[in-house]
């Protein structure tokens, strides 16, 4: 993800790759006999909703760099494991679709993944964004985000309707990357780490709380898929506010740590790829089958929770290391386009198209 020139910070690194790893593990919950709907389920999951809004937020407290070539190696990496992954498979399989091939370099809008999607809007309205933050005073930006808290908060959460329902959209994405400039901007964040990570537990525990009332009230007797419903809308959702404070704090205790270290950087950079490699839909359908297929084996519920642990942290890593090897092939690709500047001839076609508007 570009982001306005400053050193890449390992702390900020770690987090990212920290996420990621939520990422998989609440995915690996989702996709298993436990489904993230009882109470275990939902439990965990309650401290794993954090990631993808921690991801936004460091993207907001560094700021999106939107440029041809940040574009470019979002499109090419994103096109690059569709289109891998697809092959591979149909040549497994000796079926061969043409129009999934066509759709794999449509990334943006035909993966099925929709925090690529959200995304990529987002670094599109970034130019814009950072626009609005560079111009206002801190009144004006409080002011601001309690508009936007407005209609994240009363109108997507609670009622469940308006243009940020449950938060799995680029509304609630501009939200968070808004929170992230405020806080690279006028958050100290003098408290102490031990404070920080107790507000996120805090947070997270009122969330399992609100899931477990509404799934114990679901038990007994209101009517299954109207309970699931009020568990995602009001416990498990993007938008619930206290999965954002608890992201915030997440953030915040990870920003008080300094150190720099090149592994977890050079591990860091391929948290994307993570994600592009287990949510693709013929890699993801085998997850799902592994852990369903296990899950009668493990006895212990807790023991197969573990084993979900172990699994996403092997998968986490293996899609690192299948990742440095795509970098071997897309680099010389992203170094031919960067020599280009794109940026300079894009520049140029806009002076030009606003001198003729008149």
């Amino acid at each position: 993800m570009n982001k306005i020139s400053k050193p890449r910070q390992s702390n900020f690194e770690l987090l990212r790759l920290v996420c990621m790893f939520l990422i998989v593990l609440l995915h690996l919950v989702a996709s298993s006999p436990m489904h993230g709907m009882n109470a275990s389920g939902i439990f965990i999951s309650s401290f794993l909703f954090i990631a993808v809004n921690c991801f936004i937020l460091i993207s907001g407290f560094f700021g999106i760099r939107a440029t041809f070539k940040g574009f470019f190696k979002l499109y090419l990496t994103c096109v690059f494991y569709s289109l891998a992954i697809l092959i591979i498979f149909s040549v497994c399989n000796n079926e061969y679709d043409i129009k999934s091939i066509i759709y794999s370099f449509f990334p943006f809008s035909r993966s099925g993944m929709w925090f690529v999607t959200s995304y990529i809007i987002l670094f599109l309205l970034s130019p814009m964004l950072n626009k609005v933050v560079d111009n206002c005073t801190k009144r004006e930006f409080v002011i601001l985000l309690g508009a936007w808290g407005i209609v994240t908060f009363y109108f997507g959460y609670f009622w469940n309707e308006g243009i940020n329902v449950s938060g799995y959209n680029a509304v609630n994405f501009i939200f968070l990357y808004l929170i992230g400039r405020f806080i690279a901007l006028y958050i100290a964040g003098n408290k102490s780490r031990a404070f920080y990570m107790g507000m996120y537990i805090l947070f997270s525990l009122i969330t399992a709380g609100i899931g477990l009332a509404i799934y114990h009230f679901m038990a007994l007797g209101i009517h299954f898929d109207t309970g699931i419903r009020w568990v995602r809308q009001f416990a498990l959702s993007y938008n619930n506010p206290f999965i954002i404070v608890a992201a915030i704090s997440f953030f915040l205790f990870f920003r008080k740590f300094r150190f720099s270290s090149k592994t977890v950087n050079w591990a860091a950079s391929s948290c994307l790829p993570i994600y592009l490699i287990h949510e693709n839909s013929h890699i993801s359908q085998y997850i799902h089958q592994l852990t369903g297929r296990l899950a009668p084996v493990i006895e212990s519920e807790w023991l197969y929770v573990i084993f979900l642990f172990f699994l996403a942290a092997f998968i986490v890593i293996t899609c690192i290391l299948i990742d440095k090897v795509r970098m071997l092939i897309t680099d010389p690709i992203e170094r031919l386009i960067a020599k280009m500047n794109l940026d300079i001839y894009f520049s140029k076609f806009i002076d030009k198209l606003t001198a003729y508007i008149k």
